[in-house]
């Protein structure tokens, strides 16, 4: 007796796109334990042919004909990206966790504004595309970093999370006031993203290392999640949080004895006027120029030159 397959199956096996890159699965060889991840299944760590990858494995249970679409346009886009500051796979690990570890000494001059600024780059040429590809859940979790220490975009998609229904690990908290409020969004969204991940600072206990780029910039800063200084009850009624956020101007907090520029940078990338906020260019030379001029003084032993490869 036959069982009648479904037909986001048969589009798979069909579709020439998808038959033109496959590979045989035999050929990967699977690394690590599967994490959930997105809306399409489980993530693995693999090798295919010596190389390093990311494998996604599709949960039939989750797929039907739209989210088949959706994905088959995560794989042409990610066919199109080709930049140092876009990644899929995380080499020592990703923003969030290392500022939240002992083992990293994060700091504006150690790492940090190298950092930030890679992001901005990565998000300058996203957004420089032809359409311009909007990553529309950039926070700390999306952010990778190499074994040097190169910042990386990653979880870069056609579709975000949230246009889906699903959740994520709380990515309200980086989503700008249009986007809570259901109007038109564009770049300048993932531009407030930035700000938010950029301010967060890490208290030590003996002296405060500022790690800057949380919603981007505000994250860094702070070492914390944004707005979790309101308390636990706050940050549990997620829908008093988002109407504060949207309607009455709710920041996170800064530094107190941060940097100035960076909480300069912060204020315009959060301002709730999308036209107000910088381009991600403006943000890149502003972080190679103001910031760093900035840190150069405040830090002098850190040394006169760059944080980057000229």
């Amino acid at each position: 007796m036959s069982t009648c397959r479904p037909s986001w199956i048969e589009d798979l096996d069909a579709d020439p796109l998808l038959a033109a890159i496959s590979i045989p699965y035999e050929h990967l060889q699977l690394q690590s334990a599967s994490r959930a991840a997105g809306i399409f299944g489980n993530v693995h760590r693999a090798t295919y042919q010596a190389m390093p990858v990311v494998v996604h494995r599709l949960d039939a249970s989750k797929l039907n004909d739209r989210r088949l679409r959706i994905f088959k346009d995560d794989v042409q886009l990610l066919m199109r990206l080709e930049h140092p500051n876009i990644v899929q796979l995380p080499q020592r690990g990703d923003l969030y966790s290392m500022l939240r570890s002992s083992k990293y000494k994060l700091a504006w001059h150690k790492h940090l504004l190298r950092i930030a600024t890679d992001v901005a780059t990565g998000m300058m040429y996203l957004h420089a595309m032809d359409p311009p590809v909007l990553h529309r859940d950039l926070q700390s979790m999306h952010v990778h970093v190499s074994s040097n220490y190169v910042g990386k975009v990653a979880d870069v998609a056609s579709t975000p999370l949230s246009a889906l229904g699903s959740s994520g690990v709380g990515g309200t908290r980086w989503m700008a006031p249009e986007r809570i409020l259901g109007l038109a969004s564009g770049e300048s969204a993932d531009v407030f993203s930035f700000g938010i991940c950029t301010y967060c600072k890490k208290n030590t206990g003996q002296t405060l290392i500022y790690v800057g780029m949380y919603v981007v910039l505000s994250e860094m800063d702070t070492s914390k999640l944004p707005y979790e200084d309101m308390g636990s009850r706050h940050l549990r009624a997620s829908t008093e949080l988002l109407r504060r956020i949207a309607t009455d101007g709710l920041r996170p907090q800064m530094a107190v004895n941060g940097l100035a520029t960076v909480r300069a940078l912060f204020t315009r990338c959060v301002s709730a006027t999308p036209s107000e906020r910088p381009s991600f260019a403006d943000i890149v030379t502003f972080l190679k120029q103001d910031v760093q001029d900035e840190v150069h003084a405040r830090f002098p032993s850190s040394g006169g030159g760059h944080f980057w490869p000229s």
